[in-house]
C-alpha cells in the first residue's frame, strides 16, 4: 500500500518530466533547460490563440512545405515570427545545430495522424455500406505516420467545418 501511495504521489512530477521531454523533442531541443519550457508554453499559447492545427504547426516549424496558402496565413503573423526567431536562436545552440534539431523533430512529430473526421468517415462507410475502402486507405496512410509520404491533402488538413469533435476512451 505504501508503494502504491508513493507511485500516486510521484505521478505529477513524473508526468511533468515526461511531458516536458516530449515537447522538447517535438521542438528539437537537446540538452534542455527551464528556459525551453517557456518557449514551449509560448508556442502552445499562440496555437490556442490562433486556433492553429497542432500537428501541422510542428511540421511548419520543421520547414515542411506542404500546406496550401490559406493554411499558412497564421504563420505570417508577427507574434508567430517573434516566437519563431526565438526558436531559431535556441536550436542554433543545439549540439549539431538546426539539422540535429530537425532530425529529432522528425522522430517526434508525425506527418499524418488519425484525424477524427477521417476515422468517422471510414467507420461510417464500413458499418453502413460495408465499404472498407476508406478504412483501408486510412490504415495504409497511418501505417508509417512519421514518414514523409505522398498522401492526399485530405490526410494532412483538419476538416473544413468548424465542427468540434469530442472523443471518449471507449471509442
Amino acid at each position: 500500500q505504501k508503494l502504491a501511495q508513493k507511485v500516486i504521489d510521484d505521478f505529477p512530477a513524473q508526468f511533468s518530466m515526461k511531458w516536458k521531454q516530449m515537447m522538447f523533442n517535438k521542438l528539437g531541443f537537446k540538452n534542455s533547460d527551464d528556459s525551453d519550457a517557456q518557449l514551449v508554453h509560448e508556442l502552445l499559447k499562440w496555437m490556442q490563440l490562433h486556433d492553429a492545427d497542432y500537428t501541422n504547426t510542428f511540421r511548419f516549424i520543421m520547414g515542411d512545405d506542404f500546406l496550401p496558402d490559406e493554411f499558412t496565413l497564421i504563420y505570417k503573423a508577427k507574434d508567430f515570427h517573434e516566437w519563431f526567431d526565438k526558436w531559431n536562436k535556441r536550436v542554433d545552440v543545439n549540439e549539431g545545430g538546426k539539422k540535429a534539431a530537425i532530425d529529432l523533430m522528425k522522430k517526434a512529430n508525425p506527418v499524418v495522424i488519425p484525424r477524427n473526421h477521417l476515422v468517422e468517415e471510414a467507420l461510417k462507410k464500413a458499418s453502413e455500406d460495408l465499404d472498407f475502402s476508406a478504412f483501408n486507405e486510412l490504415a495504409q496512410v497511418l501505417n508509417n505516420p512519421y514518414t514523409s509520404q505522398d498522401v492526399k491533402e485530405k490526410f494532412l488538413l483538419p476538416p473544413d467545418s468548424e465542427e468540434t469533435y469530442k472523443t471518449f476512451c471507449g471509442t
